[in-house]
């Protein structure tokens, strides 16, 4: 109850510390690598064998495709400006070989075709392709402009070129943010109580990047560890104020002020978020244990930010309802019929309701019986999935599963 009596601390110390976290993992030095390697698999063995015993494999490389419709590369306007253009590549930063495929000796960094249209470069780079950014790629284009010039067609291709087209991102999370303020908007029927998991999730999913990148400064965390943290801490973040906001709607129904609304939805609904979060946390740290560090650091990543989820939702998201108050239903939407407002007595639905009241109250008067059920339903489903034909228990009116379910 204490963050719904003082607000505007809870809200002020939620900004300090996401922006403190994320601020603290930039000057620690955290960054996100990929190191895929596979302690004790045969093929890795294999792998670091070749590259002790054979310097040039696995090395980062980029390929430079030459190619001419009329004529030849090797006409002397063209093979000036590709030498040149060669020399300028070999002078760019951590490139340690260039091909030339002018020089008529064939080797493995450079190749002609016979006719002398078709040419590739092959340009290897002592850093590891980790430390390599997409300005490899823009030091290779610019290079190739004077050869362009003299109508040669130059393409480049490799994993380096390849990072350099990756998708920023994003698009994804706007979307599946959309996806989920609609669905919260049908659940709430008010923009309002369907915006806060929503706006609940970002200083949480802040101060969790912030977290990661500082696990970053200690271990190898995956460029993909933050993307998938964002996503499953988002899903589970608005999955856990739903479960606040709606038992503090709730209690707002029942007459009871805002502040305590919100205390005794986080002393009831709080139990179910931490369960549920303590649940996926344990889990996901069980990657840890798969014997790969590039997988068990994923899990490291997201099990931090679901933990701040959690935290929010314990925390941050009972300041904002009682800050908000009655207003968290302002903005509804327009309904053909009003629903009625949600009841704490078990009695006032024991005999009617609609939708999910009915169908609870109808499982509360016949739990015993269904709990009962349960267990030879279940046998019966197997029995009929292996033999593919109904038995004597799962015809209706026969054995004793069928009768439970009265």
């Amino acid at each position: 109850m204490s963050a719904a009596l003082h607000p505007w601390r809870v809200l002020a110390g939620w900004l300090l510390v996401a922006v403190a976290l994320v601020v603290l993992g930039e000057v620690s030095g955290g960054t996100f690598v990929n190191d895929y390697r596979i302690p004790g698999a045969e093929s890795q063995r294999a792998a670091d064998l070749a590259r002790d015993h054979m310097p040039g494999f696995g090395a980062t490389s980029a390929d430079i495709v030459l190619h001419v419709d009329s004529g030849t590369l090797r006409d002397p306007p063209r093979a000036t400006a590709i030498r040149g253009m060669l020399d300028e590549v070999r002078r760019q930063p951590d490139v340690s070989a260039v091909g030339d495929p002018l020089a008529g000796l064939e080797s493995a960094d450079a190749a002609i075709s016979p006719d002398g249209r078709t040419a590739i470069v092959t340009v290897r780079y002592s850093a590891d392709i980790r430390d390599l950014t997409a300005q490899v790629y823009h030091r290779l284009n610019a290079a190739a402009e004077p050869v362009r010039g003299e109508g040669v067609a130059v393409e480049h291709r490799g994993i380096i070129i390849e990072r350099a087209f990756e998708p920023e991102g994003g698009e994804a999370e706007l979307i599946g943010l959309g996806v989920a303020l609609l669905v919260l908007l049908i659940a709430f029927g008010s923009v309002v109580a369907a915006g806060l998991p929503i706006l609940v999730a970002m200083p949480g999913l802040t101060a969790g990047t912030g977290l990661v990148l500082l696990a970053g400064s200690v271990v190898d965390v995956p460029t993909a560890a933050p993307l998938i943290a964002v996503m499953l801490g988002l899903g589970a973040g608005i999955d856990y104020a739903l479960f606040v906001v709606t038992r503090f709607r709730t209690e707002l129904a029942a007459g009871r002020p805002p502040v305590e609304a919100a205390g005794r939805a986080v002393a009831t609904a709080g139990h179910a978020v931490v369960f549920a979060g303590g649940t996926v946390v344990v889990t996901i740290l069980g990657l840890m244990f798969a014997g790969i560090p590039f997988i068990a650091t994923l899990g490291l990543a997201t099990a931090i930010t679901i933990a701040v989820m959690v935290a929010a939702a314990l925390t941050l998201l009972p300041a904002l309802l009682g800050l908000l108050g009655h207003r968290v239903d302002r903005l509804r939407l327009p309904r053909g019929r009003r629903r009625a407002a949600p009841s704490l007595d078990p009695a006032a639905t024991e005999g009617g309701g609609r939708g999910w009241a009915r169908w609870g109250a109808h499982l509360n008067r016949r739990r015993c019986c269904r709990c009962v059920s349960a267990p030879p339903t279940t046998a019966t489903s197997r029995r009929r999935g292996r033999s593919g034909a109904p038995t004597t228990r799962s015809r209706p009116g026969s054995g004793r599963g069928s009768t439970l379910l009265c």
